[in-house]
């Protein structure tokens, strides 16, 4: 699945409205007195829900987009579970806005994506230890930790200043997204290629592990 972050004059995009890819249509806005006035106001229509981002420039190279407000954050992983994708779509609508609030919704999102990793998601910091005990690598052990703490420390008050959850925001989204990759989308592709193997390749793998015996 295709997926670009809305860049000025891009034939298509994730719609800021839908989220879906899709080809946008654009054109430039004029006021209308007496006579047409160009403005520097551009729009693009979205094909797919027939929605408008508006966006401002003076030049390709300083555009940029005022309507809806400007999603940085980078978009949800193509394997996200629908389970979990609502509460990410909401983190990167006010991510821009309120950072606080994006950090706090992006650990409901490990909790969640927890849960679909058969864990029991009432406790993260249990569930993630119940992870490392099983092989967890290190580097998922510390994205999942990030963004526990971070979303844990930005509802409590005095542990981080906006300032702070400005500067970090961004790679919250990063992290979720890496540990989709890891421990959904990469698993899935192993267990895709092996399931295509020939029956007698089962067969032989099965008996070389033992895994058929009574």
């Amino acid at each position: 699945m295709q997926s670009a972050q809305p860049e000025f004059d891009k034939q298509a995009f994730n719609c800021p409205h839908c989220a879906a890819y899709a080809h946008m249509q654009w054109g430039k806005l004029v006021v209308v007195y007496v006579n047409y006035m160009s403005t520097n106001l551009t729009q693009a229509r979205c094909s797919h829900c027939n929605h408008d981002s508006i966006w401002i420039s003076h030049d390709k190279a300083s555009s940029q987009m005022i309507w809806p407000a400007n999603l940085t954050a980078p978009l949800p992983h193509a394997q996200m579970p629908e389970a979990v994708r609502p509460e990410y779509d909401e983190a990167r609508a006010v991510s821009a806005v309120s950072p606080r609030s994006a950090a706090a919704l992006l650990r409901l999102v490990i909790q969640k994506l927890l849960i679909g990793l058969g864990l029991p998601g009432k406790n993260i910091n249990d569930d993630i230890g119940r992870l490392v005990q099983r092989g967890l690598p290190e580097k998922i052990q510390q994205a999942l930790d990030s963004v526990r703490v971070i979303g844990n420390n930005a509802v409590h008050p005095g542990v981080l200043s906006d300032d702070d959850l400005s500067n970090v925001a961004n790679s919250l989204f990063f992290l979720v997204n890496f540990i989709v990759e890891q421990q959904i989308a990469q698993p899935r592709k192993v267990a895709d290629l092996f399931d295509g193997l020939p029956a007698n390749a089962h067969e032989q793998i099965a008996k070389r592990d033992g895994k058929n015996k009574p």
